[in-house]
């Protein structure tokens, strides 16, 4: 109770902190250095207590080595620039909670760390992500978040212990924010007030006077009685306007160059050897993948270049192929494991019994076992029986002929129809559509390889980017006015 009467003291102040904290930093301060030195330079204060340039950019340093250091990856300009505004924000909410936070004696326990992780309270970063989904309901994928975490810790210790420390401190801060929203309620005798007020009715009588009433040339209006009304109530709350401000930017694109790529592609190449030798292969991928999940997925002839699907398609269990291009995306590819896949050929005729009441569905019952003995006894009759009576639009103009598929494409009673009867059997399906009449037409077996992929994103170098930011700088710097900056712009 004592914390809570201590949130509620100082509510006011916290907003009042949150709200200038907020104030972004100009961004031209922070990169130059004009006026004082680094290790004093201010550039943000929050509650009286500065922070300065120097620290910031220590701990953005100290981030972006550690992810260089533990992941074997160059850190670009995008992510560069991510840490950087991240680095901030913790700083600056460091500063809002962290003393409130101490003062009340929070904390979070490995129990509470870990749900927050993988648990039934996953935080929305991570629970959010497609990558830690499962792709069928879209749920938290905690098996796959377990993994992530693991492999972290194992191979990134650094960059562990910093996130660790992160999510602790958000954690920390949700916790805060909670008990301030709950120590702010309105209690019974205040409802009732305010229930009272609301429904508060009254009776009277008046008499009403319009001003439309009477013609406007019987009360004249000066242009000096205009002057005297507008100076008297030009600064009324009700004539005051949000203020705007209309303005023209220019945008230097931050691409990859070809040299770019070609070194993310030389350096997926240098992790092609490692990979191969592998022993577990998960923890490689998480470790050295952009997206940090490991997934052993079908290759699908086709998906690469041709060199590329060649390869793959004729590659043993631990062969590693590429680095490969797949839209704006590296991969290099091991294939894990080999598969003998079933596949059928069908065709069929569908009897639909959706939307209908017993007694039509024993009739069209009766009509599916007509048609079974009329293509039994002539099957060349089949193509012609598809036309008149099949109701599956996806089929009919190709004869009733589905091509081959595998046993988990179709509802079950249909594969059962079309995988565990021999090759010529013709027999009667009843699924949820209706009825089927089923011709098996053939049945094989081909190789599948399932590969797990590292992928790196093509994103611009940390060169690329200041290269591009030094233009931008050059170009506010030469082009001051409005007049220069527009003719600049269109140079």
């Amino acid at each position: 109770m004592a914390i809570i009467g201590k949130i509620r003291e100082r509510s006011g102040l916290l907003i009042v902190l949150v709200g200038g904290a907020m104030v972004a930093f100009i961004l031209s301060d922070l990169f130059t250095n004009r006026g004082p030195s680094a290790e004093d330079q201010v550039i943000g204060e929050v509650g009286g207590d500065p922070i300065l340039l120097q620290k910031f950019e220590r701990r953005v340093n100290d981030e972006v080595e550690s992810y260089r250091n533990d992941f074997g990856q160059q850190v670009d300009g995008a992510m560069q620039e991510q840490i950087r505004q991240r680095v901030w924000n913790e700083m600056v909410r460091d500063r809002v909670y962290g003393p409130h936070v101490r003062e009340a004696g929070l904390a979070v326990v490995k129990d509470e760390y870990d749900d927050i992780r993988f648990g039934d309270n996953i935080l929305p970063e991570f629970r959010n992500q497609p990558n830690f989904q499962d792709p069928q309901t879209g749920e938290p994928d905690r098996q796959a978040l377990r993994q992530y975490f693991e492999a972290v810790q194992l191979n990134a210790p650094v960059y562990h212990a910093i996130q660790r420390d992160r999510l602790v401190d958000q954690r920390l801060y949700n916790k805060y924010e909670t008990l301030v929203q709950r120590s702010i309620f309105a209690n019974s005798a205040q409802a009732r007030e305010e229930f009272a007020s609301r429904n508060a009715k009254v009776t009277f009588d008046f008499v009403a006077k319009r001003y439309d009433s009477e013609p406007d040339s019987l009360y004249p209006v000066s242009e000096n009685d205009l002057e005297k009304y507008y100076n008297a109530h030009k600064n009324d709350p009700r004539h005051q306007q949000k203020a705007s401000r209309g303005f023209s930017y220019v945008t230097f694109p931050v691409t990859p160059t070809l040299a770019d790529r070609e070194a993310l592609r030389d350096e997926l190449a240098g992790l092609k050897a490692d990979f191969e030798a592998a022993e577990n292969d998960s923890l490689f991928v998480v470790g050295n993948s952009d997206t940090r999940v490991y997934s052993v997925m079908p290759y699908v002839a086709g998906t690469a270049d041709a060199a590329t699907d060649t390869l793959l398609l004729n590659a043993a269990v631990g062969t590693v192929v590429g680095p490969y291009q797949q839209g704006e995306t590296w991969k290099l590819s091991k294939v894990v494991e080999l598969a003998k896949v079933e596949e059928a050929r069908v065709r069929h005729i569908l009897l639909s019994t959706q939307g209908k009441d017993q007694l039509a569905i024993d009739g069209i019952s009766a009509r599916a076992d007509s048609l079974l003995r009329v293509v039994k006894r002539d099957r060349s009759k089949f193509e012609e029986l598809v036309t008149e009576f099949s109701e599956d639009p996806g089929s009919v103009q190709n004869g009733g002929v589905y091509e081959w598929f595998d046993r988990g494409r179709m509802v079950p009673e249909f594969t059962i129809a079309s995988f565990d009867e021999p090759v010529g059997a013709i027999t009667i399906a009843r699924t949820s559509y209706g009825f089927h009449i089923v011709e098996v037409l053939g049945q094989r077996e081909r190789d599948e390889r399932r590969i797990a992929s590292i992928d790196r994103q093509m994103r611009p170098s940390p060169g690329t980017f200041n290269t591009m930011y030094k233009e931008a700088n050059d170009f506010s710097l030469r082009f001051t006015s409005p007049e220069a900056f527009k003719s600049g712009a269109e140079e």
